[in-house]
């Protein structure tokens, strides 16, 4: 049973966002994951956070504990995506090199591919990127949504309601 811990102290990001004091995934796969950040998270008026370095850290940090086989097979998988770009652009330019509008029409492409092994590629990469952009605590608190306390008003609520039936 996981249990709710209290928030962390002001400004101070949970272990998965630290930078690990060894990279996992080099340099320039990280390089390509801050491009691919940028086109996945979601931007709207309400979260105008800028996390994409704390986002990199956590898919580092996540892929490390992966089984051997995703582990070796996920940075093959980026470096897939970067240059299959030179291939759908027509012209020898790699992801990271393609202008913004570029970027999200490419990564279009592989959502809505005919090909499974593309589309579950970057859904499984988006799940990852995603599940920790929306535990990001300054996107938490643009979005008003403060766990510990939930958790501690429903446990509140259901005490009541079962202290008033006994």
């Amino acid at each position: 049973m996981t249990t709710a811990t209290a928030a962390p102290r002001a400004g101070a990001l949970p272990e998965d966002y630290r930078q690990p004091e060894e990279y996992f995934l080099g340099r320039g796969t990280r390089r390509i994951l801050q491009a691919m950040a940028e086109v996945i998270l979601p931007r709207n008026e309400r979260i105008q956070v800028d996390c994409v370095d704390d986002l990199v850290n956590f898919v580092d940090n996540f892929v490390r504990y992966l089984p051997p086989m995703l582990r070796m097979g996920f940075p093959i998988g980026i470096w897939l995506f970067q240059f299959l770009a030179v291939v759908w652009s027509g012209r020898p330019v790699p992801y990271t090199w393609l202008s913004a509008e570029r970027k999200d029409r490419y990564m279009r492409n592989w959502v809505y591919s005919k090909l499974w092994w593309k589309r579950d590629m970057l859904k499984g990469l988006k799940g990852v990127m995603l599940m920790g952009f929306y535990q990001h605590p300054e996107v938490m608190k643009s979005l008003n949504y403060d766990p510990v306390s939930h958790v501690e008003a429903v446990k509140a609520r259901r005490l009541a309601s079962y202290a008033e039936e006994i």
